[in-house]
This record gives structure tokens, C-alpha cells and sequence, in this order.
């Protein structure tokens, strides 16, 4: 592992899959440039001149042959220059050609050849428009420029001149207009777009209104082909956080018309009204300090909810399944059935709903055999019985869950709990395991860090191991609070393991030996690393450096 990014992220809830990448935009590499510069496949020579030379390499036509005189001959040549003085009524001189020259192969650049050996005139690729690399001169006298690299488009994520390095990072593109402002060359792309783009090396000059924070960013801009709502989607392929926006005015955040933080989950969709016509600037702004990396964009316009059976809000407009009344509530995967609320289901239709709006909470939400429910007005909750409205945070409206006095009262593996809401409800117990690096009871806190299920035990004891130093189990770690972690060699790869604890991304309450690195939990907490200021500050195998944080750290 080259880093402590290259860990796997085996805790992250990742539970969209991703669907299949196609190219950003279709680019044909051959373009015919002012001169008749052709860049294809094969060769590439320059093809100014009309002369007709057989010799296609060639920049001009044959020697052209002079016409009758009258007194002073004209001459005649094709694509010639003019004809020799000619006598009364004599044959007139021979015109100049204006391809190979009788001089082409002497050594010296004369007049009406485009270069000469080595020798062109003090023209490079550069002067064809293209790239790096280097003119070749043919047998007739002719420039040939296909061992020039195609030049590096600053705007477009790719490598084009193949160097290794796109776009901003290229050095031909130092100081180019897309590098100091996003918004002097925005992507364009017509929708559908399904492509890969990344903030690196970019300017920072816009932001994003919800966000406090702004770091590099890639704009986009599309026009509406019609006036149906348009859905986007912007999945991180990196360590990157980032907002994701729309505006009308690229330079203008005064237009922006919606707006998402997505830091910390790693995902982030809107649906967009627009207007047929109109033109629009997506912008995705990386948050620091991870603010450069690698995303994928997808731009459609808004589709139903594809599955009613999923869990997954297809559509993006905030109504998930069968909360979405338009599109699944007539679709048989809602129609209500007979269990209670709280009882074990496989699907939607298995739950009772006094609506059409029965809800199957999956497994992978944390909720052990499933979990019956219905979708309910959080402002006027219509649970039936002594079933509880909840901001489960699913889908625009809450969910019901069941409501007790006793964990008695709770199916096994559920306990009674009190969640913030009018009454105690059965949801699953509290983490069961509080050193197995998983989250037992799916609330989005695993081990030491949750403070319901574990912080209590005595896993979750601090130890006398500083941060950086070698462990097997948490609580041989020094946490300020209950909330040790070992990130151990055996489900983190960390040789020797390396303690830490968990740490709050806003406050960095690591203390003044670590830093508060986020790893992309999700939920607002990071975990510390070492600070250091040279090698000699970290243990055998790590090394000091600099990661994004403020201040280096040791890492593996």
C-alpha cells in the first residue's frame, strides 16, 4: 500500500451500484487546420500549396514551361512564377515551379522551398499547430509533421499529447486561460452524459452555496434539449469531497439554482428544472483538503422511478420507492399486505400500509430479516396502532416504526430504544460487537465510535498506546475519549497495527500530537494519525509526509 488512502474501504456503505461508463464525449482526433494541416492516422504533411505534383509530399507544382512572347513572354506555369524575359516574338523563359525545386537536395534553403535537410526556416510542430516533437523534411523538399504529438487540450480530461500528464497538470498548458479560470472554458457536453472527470491541478475561483467550504472545481455546461427536468449524478472516484451545482451564469453564483454538499458520503444527485434552450453550468467543487481527484458525472434527462423494489431513489426527486406516488404507487411491488409494523419482511408488498406506501427496511439499512413499515407524514404522522413516525433521513416522508414500552414488546435481536420521538420504538439492539471493525447494529458507527452500543465497555477503554504505535485491539490505544481504535494489520493491512481514535472532523480533537484525517466514515468523524517532522518522528516502515492535512503525518 503505497498510503493510508490505499486502505480498504470496507466501511464505507456504498450501496449504489455504479452503472457503466461511457466516454464524456465522443472525440474525433482529425481535424483539417487553417493550410491544410491533416492530423490522421497515418501521415501528416502539409498540403498549402495546389501545384499538381505527383508527389503528394510535395508543397508546390512542376517547373512550368513558359508561353509564346510577343516582345516580353509571360510565363505559363502551373502554380509557376512569372515567365523569362522573352525576345520579339521568341519563346518566352521558363517560369519558376512552385514545387520541387531544381535546387531541392542542395543543402541550402532557397527561395520556394518549404525546407531544406534540417532546415526549416526556424519553424517547429508548434508553428502547425500541433505539439511536442520534431519536422522531418522529404526528398522534395516538403515539410512532413507526423512525428508531431497531438497538441494537449487544456479543458477535456485527457491526455492528449500522451506525456503523462492531463490537461492543468501538463506543462503546455501553464498559464492557459481553462487553468487560471473554470470558467473560461467550460466542458461542453449535450445530454445524455455519462463520463469520467477529475479536479485536479484546476483552478478554485467558484464556489458553491452550500458549502462553507470551496477548492478546485470542473464545470460543464449543457443546453436543455427540452424543458423535462434534468437528473444529475456525481459519484467520487477518489478520496474527494465536493458540492455539486447548477447555474445559468457560469461566473455569476448569484444564478445557481440548486445546490448539494456531498462531502463525506461520496455520492450526490439532484434533478435540475430547466428550460428548453437554455443553457446551463454544472459545477462539481472540490472541498478541501481533498479537493482534487477523480468523479464520475452522469447527466439524463429525469427519468421514473425505475424499481419500485429497490431502496433506492432512481429519480432523485426525494421520494423513494413506494413513497413515490406518481410512479410506483400503482405498480405491484406497492400493493400493501398483511404483516404488522416491525414484523420480518423480504419486500415492499409484504408489509400492511393504510396507504399505497408499504416499506420493506433492508438488511442492508441495519435491520436484521427486514423490517416492516409504511411511508408517514412527518407533519401529520398516519402510522397505524402505536406505530411511530421517524425521520429515517430514506426518503422525503418518514417511516413507521414500531412502538413499545418494553424491549419485551420487540421481535428478538430488537430492543425498546428511545430515538429522539414521542415514544420509545424497536429498532435493532446496540452494537453487538464493539471490536470487529463492522457496524452490528447498521446507525452508521462501528466499534468505539458508537457511543450507544460500545463506549461503555470495556473494549472501548483508552490505553497507553500514543497514536502511531504498534497494537492488536483497541484499547490497548490512548483515546481522549471512550474511543479508541486499532487500525490492525489484519483487517486494515497496517503492519504491526497503529493506534488511534476516532476524531471530529470540525473540532480535530486528535490533541496536539495528531492529525484528524478523513476517511470517508460518513459520518462527521475521521480517525488520527501521527504528526511528525521528520522520518526520525515515525516508527520502522513509515514514513513522514504531507497528505493533505495540516501538518505531515506518519503513514504506510
Amino acid at each position: 500500500m503505497d498510503s493510508l488512502r490505499g486502505l480498504p474501504h470496507a466501511l464505507l456503505d456504498l450501496r449504489r451500484t455504479l452503472r457503466p461508463r461511457e466516454l464524456l464525449m465522443h472525440r474525433h482526433r482529425s481535424w483539417i487546420r487553417p493550410c491544410g494541416i491533416l492530423i490522421a492516422a497515418v501521415a501528416i504533411v502539409t498540403s498549402c500549396a495546389t501545384g499538381n505534383d505527383s508527389d503528394p509530399l510535395a508543397t508546390g507544382g512542376h517547373q512550368g514551361g513558359g508561353g509564346q512572347g510577343a516582345g516580353e513572354g509571360e510565363g505559363g506555369g502551373n502554380e509557376g512564377g512569372a515567365g523569362g524575359e522573352g525576345g520579339a516574338g521568341g519563346q518566352g523563359g521558363a517560369g519558376e515551379g512552385g514545387g520541387t525545386s531544381s535546387l531541392c537536395g542542395n543543402g541550402v534553403l532557397d527561395p520556394g522551398e518549404a525546407c531544406e535537410g534540417n532546415d526549416f526556416g526556424g519553424k517547429t510542430c508548434a508553428d502547425f499547430g500541433l505539439g511536442g516533437g520534431t519536422l522531418t523534411c522529404n526528398t522534395h523538399c516538403g515539410v512532413v509533421v507526423s512525428s508531431c504529438s497531438v497538441p494537449e487540450n487544456c479543458a477535456d480530461f485527457v491526455d492528449n499529447d500522451f506525456d503523462g500528464d492531463a490537461d492543468c497538470l501538463d506543462e503546455d498548458c501553464a498559464g492557459a486561460a481553462a487553468c487560471v479560470d473554470s470558467c473560461a472554458q467550460p466542458m461542453f457536453t449535450a445530454l445524455p452524459t455519462f463520463g469520467d472527470g477529475d479536479t485536479t491541478g484546476r483552478p478554485s475561483t467558484q464556489a458553491a452555496s452550500c458549502s462553507s467550504q470551496s477548492g478546485r472545481e470542473a464545470i460543464f455546461t449543457f443546453i436543455a434539449p427540452s424543458s423535462d427536468p434534468v437528473m444529475i449524478d456525481v459519484f467520487s472516484l477518489s478520496d474527494m469531497d465536493f458540492t455539486l451545482s447548477v447555474r445559468t451564469g457560469c461566473a455569476d453564483p448569484a444564478t445557481e439554482i440548486i445546490c448539494v454538499d456531498s462531502s463525506g458520503s461520496g455520492s450526490g444527485a439532484l434533478t435540475v428544472s430547466v428550460t428548453a434552450g437554455a443553457q446551463y453550468f454544472v459545477v462539481v467543487d472540490g472541498v478541501p483538503p481533498h479537493d482534487g481527484g477523480y468523479f464520475n458525472l452522469q447527466m439524463m434527462g429525469a427519468q421514473p422511478e425505475l424499481y419500485c423494489d429497490d431502496f433506492f431513489d432512481d429519480d432523485s426527486d426525494g421520494f423513494l420507492d413506494c413513497d413515490d406516488a406518481a410512479d410506483c404507487q400503482g405498480d405491484f411491488a406497492c400493493q400493501p399486505g398483511t404483516e404488522p409494523t416491525g414484523a420480518p419482511c423480504s419486500y415492499h408488498s409484504d408489509c400492511a400500509a393504510t396507504g399505497s406506501d408499504p416499506a420493506c427496511l433492508p438488511e442492508f439499512y441495519g435491520y436484521p430479516g427486514g423490517y416492516c413499515s409504511e411511508f408517514c407524514d412527518l407533519a401529520m404522522p398516519d402510522c397505524s396502532g402505536d406505530a411511530v413516525c421517524v425521520d429515517s433521513g430514506h426518503s422525503v416522508n418518514g417511516v413507521c416504526l414500531d412502538g413499545c414500552t418494553t424491549s419485551a414488546d420487540c421481535r428478538p435481536g430488537y430492543e425498546c430504544l428511545d430515538v429522539g420521538v414521542s415514544a420509545l420504538v424497536c429498532i435493532p439492539g446496540p452494537e453487538s460487537e464493539c471490536d470487529d471493525n463492522q457496524d452490528n447494529d447498521g446507525n452508521g458507527y462501528f466499534d468505539c465510535a458508537d457511543a450507544t452500543g460500545c463506549q461503555s465497555s470495556a473494549a472501548c477503554t483508552s490505553g497507553p498506546t500514543p497514536t502511531g504505535q504498534p497494537c492488536s485491539v483497541h484499547n490497548e490505544c490512548y483515546a481522549i475519549g471512550n474511543d479508541p481504535l486499532c487500525l490492525d494489520e489484519a483487517y486494515w493491512g497496517l503492519p504491526g497495527g497503529y493506534c488511534s481514535q476516532f476524531c471530529d472532523l470540525v473540532q480535530n480533537d486528535c490533541g496536539l500530537l495528531g492529525a484528524c484525517y478523513d476517511y470517508g466514515f460518513g459520518n462527521g468523524l475521521g480517525l488520527c494519525l501521527d504528526r511528525c517532522t521528520s522520518q526520525n518522528d515515525c516508527r520502522p516502515g513509515y514514513a513522514c509526509g504531507d497528505i493533505g492535512l495540516s501538518s505531515n503525518v506518519c503513514f504506510y
